[in-house]
């Protein structure tokens, strides 16, 4: 119980630090205009009805590898029963990938695209983890 657990915290943990990395390192490639408050969902609205592609491509590497490096390591240290925590992760990052698509406009290819990639994400970091577990 408490390595599954483990296992959850550990995964989101790694999963969101990922997210948090390369969104920053996106706002520094794309810095949005000055004045937009951070957790003002209007202005941040506003600006991403025009923003680059760029900035959305950076957000969907985020989400996507976030989501994979997340199942990876929550299967990892999960051990012989992964599929609880692994579940638990992908609900998270399923679930905070539809509240950033209702928060903020995305266009209509990032918003069919997105969750479909996160699922397939999460899928493959459990299946890379497993082959190597059963491997070892």
């Amino acid at each position: 119980m408490l390595r599954s657990v483990g296992a959850v915290l550990g995964g989101l943990f790694l999963g969101f630090l990922l997210v948090g990395a390369i969104e920053f390192l996106g706002h520094w490639v794309y810095p949005p205009p000055l004045g937009i408050e951070k957790w003002q969902y209007d202005q941040i609205a506003n600006w991403a009805r025009d923003a680059p592609l760029g900035v959305f491509l950076f957000v969907f590497v985020a989400w996507t590898l976030g989501a994979f490096v997340s199942a990876l390591s929550a299967c990892y240290l999960a051990g012989k029963s992964p599929w609880i925590p692994v579940g638990i992760v992908g609900l998270v990052f399923i679930a905070a990938t539809g509240f950033n698509l209702v928060a903020i406009p995305h266009p209509l290819w990032f918003v069919l695209s997105a969750p479909l990639a996160v699922v397939a994400s999460v899928w493959l970091g459990v299946t890379t983890a497993r082959r190597h577990v059963t491997s070892s």
